[in-house]
């Protein structure tokens, strides 16, 4: 189910894993979990009811400092914002040590709920490096700790309302402070029944801004054209990394006339934004992420 590593007097739970037909709170995990007190990192991958588990827990972790958690997503009175017991809100009020937080599903919410400042200092005091959904990293970026953030990766919204994505670039450019301890930023693919992600030069221009010291910008939830980001990057001159996505046809849709065409124009903005590169930063490592995308 799991592995267990001891180290220094100190006992380490790395990963758990759950199969699809657990039911329920699994009490031997959750004794499990509770006799290990000294316990530094939790991943845990289940497809549902991470909240339940979490909140049968009878005493705080008072070590932990790394959580990792996967599965189906929770319902908004079990989420972060909810003052329930048994919610992960409450969680993270219990454990305010956490220095990497890791939520690793989509959001499915009728609207991105408001920035709420304080509630992101009451959930993630010490956090440094967060992956999860866009509403918790705008409340992140606006926030005081956005002056100790070292990284983040920003998980797809969906409007439940329909198929198109919320751009994550636009909406964390307008709420952001100074950030200026992110080293790495990434925004993941989140491209719905073939929609198509065009990156906004304006809010890449002010998000960078508040970025001095990025080294490593992951883009490829966008399409370009890319050409447009080569004026904006000058705010970042400790770029080692970029990564773009590029669109690319599908077996099923090669056959389209103009198709073609369209892939050769966006080609053309990535090697544009490659000779910009090797003038502003010769050392970059450009990586192109060729997508398959059904229309």
């Amino acid at each position: 189910m799991g592995e267990k590593h001891c180290a220094q007097g100190q006992t380490l739970l790395r990963t758990f894993t759950l199969g699809r037909s657990s039911s329920g709170a699994p009490e031997a995990l959750i004794k499990m979990i509770e006799e290990l007190p000294d316990l530094v990192e939790l991943s845990l991958q289940l497809p549902r009811g991470l909240p339940s588990l979490l909140s049968h827990l009878k005493n705080p972790l008072p070590r932990l400092r790394v959580l990792k958690l996967s599965g189906g997503y929770p319902s908004p009175e079990y989420d972060l914002d909810s003052t329930a017991d048994n919610s992960l809100g409450s969680f993270f009020r219990q454990h305010p040590r956490l220095c990497e937080v890791s939520l690793s599903w989509h959001s499915y919410r009728s609207e991105i709920p408001l920035v709420d400042v304080a509630l992101m200092l009451s959930l993630f005091p010490s956090v440094k490096c967060f992956s999860g959904p866009l509403w918790v990293c705008m409340g992140l970026v606006a926030s005081q700790i956005s002056t100790q953030l070292e990284a983040l990766n920003v998980k797809p919204a969906f409007p439940l309302d329909g198929d198109q994505p919320i751009d994550p670039i636009s909406r964390l450019a307008k709420v952001a402070s100074p950030l200026p301890n992110l080293k790495t930023l990434a925004f993941e693919k989140f491209w719905p029944h073939g929609s198509v992600a065009q990156v906004n030069e304006t809010a890449v221009g002010k998000l960078l801004t508040a970025t001095p010291a990025l080294t490593s910008l992951d883009m490829q939830a966008f399409l370009g054209p890319w050409d447009r980001i080569s004026h904006p990057l000058k705010c970042v001159p400790r770029l080692t990394r970029l990564v773009v996505g590029l669109k690319y046809p599908s077996p099923f849709d090669a056959r389209g006339i103009g198709f073609w065409e369209k892939v050769e124009m966006n080609w053309d903005s990535v090697q544009e934004l490659r000779t910009e590169l090797r003038k502003l930063y010769p050392n970059v490592k450009l990586i192109v992420r060729m997508q398959h995308q059904l229309n």
